[in-house]
């Protein structure tokens, strides 16, 4: 009789030992213990098919012992094991195939290893599985698997696919220390008794799409790398990292933990969240855009971090596994809890509430951008003052340029921002007195917060006039750098260019016309028209381009927006008439705008407008008394709207109204100077003298070519 096989079993969990039955086979060992696979396959087959029919042929169950087998391909489809099945330690080198088999008894894989794929698909486990250990080096598929018993899957890796899709687990499953390397799937699985999936690495995609949880879920301290259609109530994710989570098709997060939890991409947008808690959690790449986290989440949630770090640990199997904690001093708030103390009204929903925000790219020059952020900071307070409007500025480089950010806290906050700037925009270059003037203050802004401010202002104003004044001169020794020069010339006689936001526009024209326009059908509105029609097709057949209402504007655009494009534009041409020198929006917008720009400055103003009288506007201009008589016609305007502007609007909540009653305001002591500067330079007047000479004058005016 040949001897025992010299295999012995060593139970890890005790340490009893059980000695191999079987004879041996071509060696030490016997034919199922074998590791000559390729040859011992035929003999290996005909000894399990004996086992197998003995087990077959008895009335009672008989317990079969496959510890430490080594299996080549192997075929158990629909096989029927009604006693226990021993798989421990077994190595499988080929396929295993154990579709539609049924488990009557316990059956336990222990420290088995599936070293290609293991299939299970529609088999049946009556009672208690055991699957600690496993090693499932392929594919490992436990599709429309039904577990009826106790199941564990512990400390198993799962090298390539795994799947349970459709499975059912009617008790509760253990689903700990496992790792995926490669996507898991459960979708339509059933989970009757709750599951554990605590400590488990998820490397890959996991997808829960159709998946139902009957029970509560556990994912304490397990790594999610992509989290796809997860939906379940009662979920703990205590420690558990989550790489992508995307929560679709549950629009409600219900009793979810989070503690301390590392959420680095997840989507929580437009999720309701009940009774869920947050604390000591990191959010770090969070969308929570719409999301509505009722008053429990709110008061659950004590505090969270914005960030981790990351280090290589030594794992229970030896291997090394990446640990991750957070940064301590990321935590929100630094110290206390939300909604605890000095911090009553603050949750951790405010401080994460998705920013609104509006921005606009500034076309300013490298050598700049320090004083010119300096003088932004500034419009913080001035919103304050104005509107009692807070927000927050941020600036930061993008290419050439230099993009400011304002970060409101409601939408109903934009426009008065976009108002708000537009009108600082244009104090630069003012003086303080006339800042005083054009400044809106709030009705209950101090006499303190007034003089503190415009203190503030006046300095940083200063600090930019002089920075644009010491940079010139260095500048001009350069010869190569004409057009930063240039840039720098023009921002030093109207900072205010610094600050306008870049636009998609047509091409900066080379002159503009400036000209009352709306009653074309009178003998005055012709010649106006007819002279403006000659002198454009004139300047456009000399090669330049020209900038006029008619070809600019387009349904739509603004009125007012046009008119500052005209006060920044490189040549002004003014066609005066009566009607000009009596219309607002040409006096006031435009031609006192671009006198303003260049600080009251007579023989700036005369090199940049060129003034095209005509026969209604020449007598005018000609009389002192009658231009005196205009300044009070322009006086007794300006105070017949301020009254009723007063009336109609105490609190100056109007404030474009007021902007531009400050702005006649400013014009109208002024409108003698301004008048006669146009007045002052030599040119042809009147129609007829205008057009005889093909507009000559003009053309040697207007920049080169």
């Amino acid at each position: 009789m040949l001897p025992h096989c010299n295999y012995v079993h060593t139970d890890k969990t005790n340490g009893a030992k059980t000695p191999c039955l079987h004879q041996t086979y071509r060696g030490q060992l016997c034919v199922f213990h074998a590791t000559n696979v390729r040859e011992k396959a035929k003999d290996f087959e005909r000894a399990l098919g004996a086992i197998l029919d003995e087990a077959y042929a008895s009335a009672d169950p008989i317990d079969l012992n496959f510890k430490g087998f080594v299996f080549p391909r192997v075929d158990f489809r629909y096989t029927e094991f009604r006693g226990i099945a021993d798989f421990r330690k077994t190595i499988f080198t080929d396929d295993a195939d154990f579709r539609g088999a049924l488990f009557r008894r316990p059956v336990d894989f222990h420290v088995a290893e599936f070293r290609k794929n293991a299939v299970f698909d529609s088999a049946k486990f009556e009672n208690i599985a055991r699957f600690a250990g496993v090693q499932f080096k392929g594919r490992a598929i436990f599709s429309s698997t039904k577990f009826r018993g106790r199941t564990v899957f512990h400390g198993c890796r799962f090298s390539d696919f795994a799947a349970w899709q459709g499975a059912k687990f009617d008790k509760p499953l253990t689903f700990q220390v496992n790792t995926f390397d490669h996507d898991a799937d459960f979708r339509r699985a059933t989970f009757f008794g709750g599951v554990n999936f605590e400590r488990t690495l998820f490397n890959r995609r996991s997808h829960f799409e159709g998946t139902r949880f009957h029970g509560e879920v556990l994912l304490t301290q397990t790594h999610i790398a992509v989290l796809k259609q997860f939906v379940s109530s009662h979920v703990n994710m205590d420690g558990a990292v989550l790489h992508t989570a995307d929560f679709w098709d549950n629009e409600r997060l219900s009793h979810y933990s989070f503690r301390d939890a590392f959420l680095i991409s997840v989507n929580l947008a437009g999720k309701e969240l009940e009774n869920c808690d947050f604390t000591g959690a990191v959010f770090k790449s969070v969308l929570t855009q719409g999301w509505k986290p009722d008053a429990r989440t709110r008061r659950n949630t004590k505090f969270i971090y914005t960030d981790y770090q990351t280090e290589e640990v030594k794992w229970l199997d030896g291997g090394m596994r990446r640990a991750y904690t957070p940064v301590l001093e990321s935590r929100v708030p630094a110290e206390g809890n939300f909604g605890e103390g000095e911090h009553a009204n603050f949750t951790f929903v405010d401080y994460l509430r998705e920013p609104i925000r509006m921005n606009i790219a500034l076309n300013v020059p490298p050598i700049l951008r320090s004083v010119v952020t300096s003088y932004l900071q500034i419009f913080t307070d001035y919103l304050q003052v104005t509107d009692g409007v807070s927000v927050e500025l941020r600036t930061r480089l993008e290419g050439s340029q230099l993009r400011a950010e304002f970060f409101a806290k409601r939408n109903s906050d934009l426009p008065l921002i976009r108002e708000a700037f537009s009108n600082y925009q244009r104090n630069i270059g003012l003086s303080i007195d006339e800042i005083k003037r054009n400044i809106p203050f709030r009705e209950n802004t101090t006499r303190l917060e007034r003089d503190l401010f415009l203190m503030k202002m006046e300095s940083e104003v200063n600090v930019l006039q002089t920075e644009l004044g010491y940079i010139k001169g260095p500048l001009a020794q350069s010869p190569g750098d004409r057009e930063l020069i240039s840039r720098i010339v023009e921002a030093s006689k109207s900072p205010g260019v610094l600050f306008e936001p870049l636009s998609i526009a047509p091409e900066t024209p080379d002159a503009y016309v400036s000209y009352a326009w709306g009653d074309d059908a009178s003998e005055e509105g012709l010649h106006r028209e007819q002279i403006v029609d000659l002198l454009c097709d004139t300047i456009t057949s000399s090669g330049r381009k020209v900038g006029r209402d008619k070809d600019r504007m387009r349904s739509g655009d603004s009125i007012e927006r046009f008119a500052l494009e005209i006060t920044r534009a490189p040549c002004i041409i003014a066609v005066i008439s009566e009607k000009y020198l009596h219309s607002e929006f040409c006096m006031v917008r435009e031609l006192f705008r671009a006198y303003q720009r260049y600080q009251y400055k007579l023989d700036e103003f005369q090199k940049k407008v060129i003034g095209l009288v005509l026969d209604d506007a020449k007598m005018i201009l000609q009389d002192h008394d009658a231009v005196l008589s205009l300044a009070e016609e322009w006086k007794e305007r300006h105070d017949r709207l301020r009254r009723k502007q007063e009336k109609v609007d105490p609190l100056r909540k109007s404030r474009l109204e007021w902007e531009f009653l400050n702005l006649m305001d400013g014009m109208i002591p002024r409108i003698s100077d301004m008048l006669l500067a146009i007045n002052d330079i030599l040119m042809k007047r009147g129609f007829d003298e205008i057009v005889s000479d093909g507009f000559k004058e003009v053309l040697k005016r207007l920049p080169p070519r």
